[in-house]
């Protein structure tokens, strides 16, 4: 670590700020792109509920920016995040004869007798690594392996060998006996806990010294009783077994437990609250534990940690409370869910509470979480409902309450509802800035939705950021600079829409939001692929499914595969494309949602077509018919293209021109310009392929195809590859055509420095034929070898033999290899 970044942690971290978790993944965020490291944690399962909390966010932070995380936890603990998805589970598993061979000839010196030992684990031993060495320790502890002075002696006694074996007490009470009593108290402590205690607590609990308290600790770790202080600082027993059979020896039991209880609270031990509660419930005190668990509620440190707060608010429903103390617990509990959007829980702790006897304040807060947890179930009108009715009743929250029905109305498209209610708090609030910038941030939305003009969409996110700004609220900040940042784009303003976008991802950075920075790549992503800057694309969507797979978001995950099958198809990557599409499909499957699942069959689809596997492509379609995408029109246009697409269409009669046109009007309506545009050529280069120029010029001379192949050099060269066409006709009509050739270079000027794609080999193809007919064999060669090299590259890239046998197989491919043998030889 350099010394900006210990600077910058100093300033940073402070133990009591209520920004403490923020703070962390700040620190974490700057930790893990300046340095390479791996995290490695032992024994999480003993860590506080806190500590996982945070570790819970800080993974996904680590994770995304390729920093190895190694956690080891016993096989019967509770397995502990399972949200994370790019992880590998392995389990030690039982020794082999050579293995155990191997492990005791390089424990033990030459002067051992091994060949003992080795009889004795084989024959008797779990063969368990750690079981390995507790049955190591068990026969030094029976006797049957005994340390003199004169060497290491084996009693190979069989009533001792069954006795040690039979009854691990036997072991224990050997183990027990040779404990000093200050050994033994010091036990008895660490036994009362489930987890893991520190010297210092110890030493609290005791009213003596660490030094005193750290000197038994050695002498237990010299016996084998406690683990090695490499493998952990807190003293931790090496078997469970023996914990439980000190505890079992403990005369009085609820006591020893009261004792170690009322020593934490009387010397302000720093202990997991949870824990020490516990260790008044074993005393049968419920209400000095009851006690404990109200203070950490009212810490306001621990509203930082929901999770964390969740679970003190669990733990005191499980006691008996008065019914006034249940309702007020019920109410911060479903409270917390809420805030951490748990709303099936929510809904759940809802119920009990609509069972009890409630004043009317309560009534009226249980209908506020109700109605905000029915909305985000879905059920927005019974939700609205319920939020009308206690709107006035709480002057305090009464515009929070607002807004969630104003969210309410726009998921419903009720546009005008929004506006209103949104007014109405802009008009009531002056000091809540993080409520105004979110209301100006909805009216956007609103606005966007209901096809407003684009200004006034700009207009209303500005006021957002004003307001986010005021308070320096970095992740609402972040937020509405990637909404600006895709108006701009919108609006065509290309430059702004980067600018803003990559403000947005350095605050993400920064604060360590990887789920928003994720968004940022795959939005930015989509903004190079736009403008045909495929390899860039390519780039970030990886980018963004790393961190999509370290956050477990099966969706986003998805999404970015099917982008990028998108972007390798567009740049002659058919193997890369083909394995993408059907991985985003495994997840769309997994996850029931057919509408990506029928983007990125659709894609698939079109891959085959550009292949030339009509039967795959027939297959696709069928697929698609049985899946229900009627509600979406972007989808509808594109798979009414492809099934009049997918018969090979050598002779265009009266109904195939008449479908071929109506299909170019549809796509028209389209709100993705590139696929509309890409169904527009695709049709017209197959008209022209029949002879019909009527109407083809003017398509290509629309004021948006040309404003759109401005910015996007693989649809300009596209264009000018079908106006080359074009003036090739014999018939044509049209005087206002250049000369073939003039096409031909421009087309070639415009993806010369770009991404490898079809059209490429198809202007050298064009180019190489050009010049032959023209007699020019030096730059026949020079194309004709040029658009050969690119082809065999795309066919040596294609691994499976199917779809190379496919793309082999295509008359166009077998054209351009034809053609090349008659150009060269």
């Amino acid at each position: 670590m350099d010394e900006s970044l210990e600077h910058y942690i100093s300033l940073h971290i402070d133990d009591n700020s209520s920004n403490l978790l923020t703070e962390l993944k700040s620190i974490f965020a700057k930790i893990s792109k300046k340095s390479r490291f791996v995290l490695l944690i032992d024994d999480i399962g003993n860590t506080s509920p806190r500590i996982l909390e945070t570790f819970t966010e800080l993974f996904p932070i680590l994770q995304a920016n390729n920093i190895k995380i190694i956690v080891t936890q016993n096989n019967d603990s509770e397995k502990l995040f399972s949200q994370l998805e790019n992880e590998i589970e392995l389990s030690i598993n039982a020794f082999s004869e050579e293995e155990v061979i191997q492990l005791i000839n390089s424990s033990y010196q030459d002067g051992f007798h091994k060949d003992e030992l080795k009889k004795l684990v084989l024959s008797y031993a779990d063969r368990n690594p750690k079981n390995i060495a507790d049955f190591i320790f068990n026969m030094i502890v029976s006797g049957v392996i005994d340390y003199t002075y004169k060497g290491v002696k084996f009693n190979l006694d069989p009533d001792l060998l069954d006795k040690m074996i039979k009854s691990q007490d036997f072991i224990y009470e050997k183990m027990y006996k040779d404990l000093l009593q200050n050994e033994l108290i010091v036990l008895e402590i660490i036994s009362l806990f489930k987890g893991e205690i520190s010297v210092e607590i110890i030493s609290k609990i005791l009213g003596t010294s660490k030094k005193e308290i750290n000197s038994i600790i050695t002498s237990l770790r010299s016996k084998n009783v406690i683990k090695s202080a490499a493998r952990n600082l807190d003293p931790l027993l090496t078997n469970d077994g023996f914990k439980k059979y000190i505890y079992q020896n403990i005369k009085d039991k609820k006591a020893l437990h009261f004792k170690t209880a009322q020593g934490i609270k009387q010397n302000s031990v720093e202990i997991n609250s949870l824990v020490f509660a516990e260790q008044f419930e074993l005393a049968d005190r419920y209400d000095l534990a009851k006690e404990v668990i109200d203070e950490a509620i009212e810490n306001p440190l621990v509203n930082v940690f929901s999770k964390s707060l969740k679970e003190l608010l669990e733990r005191k429903l499980s006691y008996k409370l008065t019914v006034d103390d249940e309702i007020e617990t019920l109410k911060k509990l479903i409270s917390v869910f809420v805030d951490i959007g748990e709303f099936l829980l929510a809904e759940s702790h809802l119920k009990k509470l609509e069972k009890m006897k409630l004043d009317q304040n309560s009534a009226i807060q249980k209908n506020k979480l109700l109605g905000i947890t029915l909305i985000n179930l879905g059920e927005l009108s019974k939700g609205l409902k319920i939020l009308k009715t206690i709107a006035n009743k709480i002057e305090k929250e009464r515009n929070n309450i607002l807004f969630e029905m104003a969210s309410a109305h726009l998921e419903l498209n009720e546009f005008k509802e929004t506006g209103e209610l949104c007014n109405e708090i802009i008009s009531a609030e002056k000091n809540d800035h993080e409520l105004l910038g979110r209301v100006y941030n909805l009216m956007g939305l609103s606005a966007l939705y209901n096809n407003s003009e684009l200004n006034e969409v700009m207009e209303y996110f500005n006021s957002a950021s004003q307001e986010y700004n005021k308070i320096n609220n970095l992740l609402r900040i972040a937020s509405i600079e990637v909404n600006i940042g895709n108006i701009s784009f919108l609006m065509g303003n290309f430059s702004e829409a980067e600018k803003h976008w990559n403000k947005a991802l350095q605050i993400n950075q920064s604060i360590g939001n990887v789920s928003q920075e994720a968004q940022i790549l795959l939005n930015y992503g989509v903004f190079n692929y736009e403008r045909a800057k495929y390899e860039k694309a390519v780039e970030l969507y990886q980018q963004a499914g790393a961190i999509f797979k370290g956050l477990g978001n099966k969706k986003d995950l998805g999404l970015v595969l099917t982008n990028l099958g998108e972007t390798y198809l567009a740049i002659c990557e058919y193997q890369f494309s083909y394995d993408s599409l059907i991985e985003s499909q495994k997840i769309f499957k997994k996850i029931k949602n057919e509408i990506e699942l029928t983007e990125s069959l659709m894609l698939l689809a079109k891959l085959f077509w550009v292949i030339g596997n009509r039967t795959q492509l027939h297959d696709i379609i069928q697929k698609i018919n049985k899946l229900n995408i009627n509600n979406d029109e972007n989808i509808s246009v594109q798979f009414s293209f492809i099934k009049r697409i997918s018969g090979s269409i050598s002779k265009l009669d009266k109904n195939n021109y008449s479908e071929l046109t109506k299909v170019i009007e549809e796509s028209k309506s389209i709100n993705q310009k590139r696929i509309a545009f890409d169904i527009q050529f695709i049709i017209m280069n197959l008209l022209l392929d029949n002879g019909i120029i009527d109407g083809v010029q003017e398509v290509l001379e629309e004021e948006d195809l040309l404003e759109f192949c401005k910015n996007n050099s693989h649809f300009d060269a596209k264009r000018l590859m079908i106006m080359f066409k074009l003036s090739t006709l014999k018939d044509k009509k049209n005087d206002n055509l250049e000369k073939p050739i003039v096409y031909l270079k421009r087309a070639l000027k415009a993806i010369e420095s770009q991404s490898i794609t079809e059209d490429t080999i198809s202007i050298l193809y064009n180019l190489a034929m050009h010049y032959k007919d023209r007699g020019n064999i030096s730059k026949t060669d020079e194309y004709a070898d040029l658009y050969f090299a690119i082809l065999e590259y795309v066919i040596d890239n294609i691994k499976s033999r199917k779809l190379k046998n496919s793309y082999l197989e295509n008359p166009k491919i077998k054209n351009y290899l034809f053609s090349y043998k008659n150009l060269k030889y």
